[in-house]
């Protein structure tokens, strides 16, 4: 998506990505994904974390209120939890 696609892509040449392929709904429990990854930041060490990034991919309609609401709640669940920066839902 534009500048911040591009960033976020250009930091993960080299690096480790994990990828979370789900609709956004709140039944498939993307929190948990978004708990478990920033756990993982926590036990790494500071340069092994820097390299690693969490793509959530999912299916996505505008028309559809939950997918637009969930999407919305997981980037701040990512904001509150630090790892907004480490993070991207496409």
């Amino acid at each position: 998506e534009g500048e911040e696609g591009d960033a976020f892509a250009a930091t993960l040449k080299g690096g480790k990505c994990f990828v979370s392929i789900n609709r956004f709904e709140r039944k498939k429990n993307l929190p948990l994904c978004l708990h478990a990854f920033a756990l993982l930041q926590d036990s790494l060490t500071p340069s092994l974390a820097s390299q690693v990034r969490l793509v959530v991919a999912g299916g996505w309609d505008a028309r559809v209120r939950e997918n637009v609401e969930h999407k919305q709640e997981l980037e701040e669940l990512a904001k509150d939890l630090k790892i907004q920066d480490k993070v991207l839902f496409k």
